[in-house]
């Protein structure tokens, strides 16, 4: 399959505002360039079922109501710390981080820990519907900023922004991101989750459909952040529900020494020579390089050196 036939893809116009925290977040340790991005999954399973997301099909995804332990999840930080660590975590991946009791216990941690990291969280809002102050209660605790996807309709725009001015949030401080149909589209660029569902029939009504994989184009994940699901497996990016290709465990190991690690270096090499042929690649139909190629530039230099 030729590049030209997976570029026509809609673009999440949030985008462009992860692609500005990754940029800033740039930094080196060693020499060896620094993830800008650390993206944890806080929880086994979401409340809700949307069509596009593998949590909706039993068969393929089983929700789990357990989590990521706070001593666990306190390793890892400790880790960061040692790296002097001063970029982004996020709390997001495959489920709704609100199902997790500790929230504001892990935000509060968090910032002990590492006080100059940007702490953000993609939620779907629904915890916040009628208690407003679990929202605000976040910010109090040490998140920085709360991503909210609005799955049901621009009424929701309405409610958030009521319950932002009641609590004197800002737009800084809370993102509102369509996710309802409208236009054509979602709002999101849909992907397939390696593989899980068939994303042809969510995409834009003027996107390409893509017929064959694995893509011939590189993909710039590895290069720029790591994800760490709540047993501690580090994948190489938030897309791979089915967890095919585990570089480390993050509970166990160093996150550093997994970052420069054999699993890591492998995709990588791979990657930037537009070759997908590691298990979660193979299937997946992400695009791939909207976000971190100041990181991509940054190995390939160090590679050229």
């Amino acid at each position: 399959m030729n590049d030209s036939s997976s570029q026509n893809r809609y673009k999440d116009p949030h985008i462009d505002l992860k692609e500005r925290d990754v940029s800033i977040s740039l930094d080196y340790r060693e020499g060896y360039p620094l993830f800008g991005l650390v993206e944890f999954n806080l929880w086994g399973s979401c409340n809700r079922r949307c069509s596009f997301c593998p949590v909706s099909y039993p068969e393929i995804f089983t929700n789990k109501k357990e989590g990521i332990v706070i001593g666990d999840y306190i390793k890892v930080l400790d880790d960061l710390r040692a790296m002097e660590y001063k970029g982004i975590i996020l709390w997001s991946m495959f489920s709704e981080p609100m199902l997790h009791k500790g929230i504001n216990e892990l935000a509060k941690v968090t910032k002990q820990i590492l006080p100059d990291i940007n702490l953000q969280m993609t939620s779907n809002g629904d915890s916040f519907r009628r208690r407003g102050d679990k929202l605000a209660s976040l910010f109090d605790a040490g998140v920085d900023r709360v991503n909210l996807s609005l799955y049901d309709g621009p009424e929701q725009i309405t409610l958030f922004r009521k319950i932002m001015g009641q609590y004197q949030l800002s737009f800084d401080q809370v993102k509102l991101r369509r996710r309802y149909q409208e236009s054509g589209n979602y709002g999101v660029t849909i992907s397939n989750r390696t593989g899980l569902i068939d994303s042809n029939k969510f995409r834009d009504k003027n996107e390409s459909v893509i017929m064959a994989l694995p893509l011939n184009k590189t993909c710039y994940y590895p290069f720029y952040q790591v994800a760490i699901d709540y047993d501690g497996g580090v994948l190489l990016c938030p897309h791979d529900w089915s967890r095919k290709y585990i570089a480390g465990n993050a509970f166990k190991d160093n996150i550093w020494e997994i970052w420069k690690g054999p699993k890591f270096s492998k995709a990588r090499k791979l990657l930037a020579n537009n070759t997908r042929s590691i298990d979660s690649c193979i299937s997946c139909d992400v695009a791939g390089d909207f976000i971190g190629k100041g990181n991509f530039d940054a190995f390939s230099a160090m590679e050229n050196k």
